[in-house]
């Protein structure tokens, strides 16, 4: 059975691809990288909320909220299962980075009830930067991503992959440096259907 994400993306399957190359020692090395990578995609895939987060911090509390403990564990703990999961998947997209919207809502919450007077209004006009972030471009172009959106693929290592093949200028760059190979050794062509069989 084909699979897109495994036979073109190599998602989760480049740590045998390492294993089979006999490179399994760099697996820790992606491992750490791709997470780090992760992080700072979710910054940049929520820059107005973050930087307002930061901001916040700085200012006195207003009041003390009380919400469960249990409430703060299962997000810290929801956080931590997303950032694993992409690290493992190997695969970074800015827009991927949208699983970590609880988590990231609800921290910055709880920093606007208790050191701002007006919440909502703080809210609404972190949306507005949001929005005007995104729309200018300025949150697609982050480090890790880089040509990710047109190749569509990006290496554990965090390096960009391109395709060099018939019609595209650019040569295949970092997925080898990563030392994960194609299974045929070669790249597919991004504008055929499916790559292909070895």
């Amino acid at each position: 059975m084909y699979n897109h994400e495994i036979h073109y993306y190599r998602q989760f399957v480049w740590i045998l691809d390492l294993i089979r190359q006999g490179r399994g020692w760099g697996i820790p090395r992606h491992l750490v990288t791709g997470l780090g990578i992760h992080l700072w995609q979710t910054a940049v895939g929520f820059l107005a909320p973050v930087a307002a987060a930061l901001l916040l911090l700085f200012l006195p509390r207003r009041r003390r909220l009380n919400p469960p403990d249990s409430l703060g564990s299962h997000m810290a703990l929801y956080f931590a299962g997303c950032a694993i999961f992409w690290t493992l998947v190997g695969f970074h997209q800015v827009r991927l980075t949208v699983t970590q919207y609880p988590a990231i809502l609800y921290g910055l919450g709880l920093l606007l009830c208790e050191r701002t007077a007006r919440p909502e209004l703080w809210l609404g006009a972190i949306l507005v930067l949001q929005v005007a972030a995104y729309c200018t471009g300025l949150i697609h172009r982050s480090p890790g991503e880089g040509d990710s959106r047109r190749s569509g693929r990006t290496s554990p290592a965090g390096r960009t992959t391109t395709f060099g093949c018939p019609g595209h200028s650019r040569p295949m760059a970092g997925w080898e440096e990563a030392g994960v190979p194609f299974r045929d050794g070669a790249p597919p062509c991004r504008r055929s259907s499916r790559p292909r069989d070895p």
